[in-house]
C-alpha cells in the first residue's frame, strides 16, 4: 500500500520509483488516450508534467502549476 512522508511517497517493498528520465525514455514512442472525468484529467496533467520535466526528480510546482493544469476547471 505504501505511505506518505510529507509530499513524498514511500512505496511498498518490491516497488520501484522511476526517475522522470526513465519514464520519458519508456514512453517516448508511445501515444496515449485518456478518457474520464476531472480525476482522470488531473492524472493526465500530472503525468504530462512529469514527462515534460527537465529534472530527474520532479517538484510539486512543476506538476501543479497553472500552465500544466487548468486550475479553473
Amino acid at each position: 500500500m505504501g505511505s506518505w512522508f510529507g509530499d513524498t511517497l514511500i512505496p511498498p517493498d518490491g516497488w520501484k520509483l522511476c526517475l522522470a528520465s526513465e519514464l520519458q525514455d519508456f514512453y517516448k514512442d508511445s501515444s496515449m488516450l485518456w478518457v474520464g472525468d476531472s480525476t482522470c484529467r488531473r492524472s493526465f496533467a500530472t503525468f504530462y508534467g512529469i514527462l515534460n520535466s527537465t529534472q530527474e526528480h520532479v517538484n510539486v510546482p512543476e506538476i501543479d502549476d497553472a500552465s500544466v493544469i487548468d486550475i479553473n476547471k
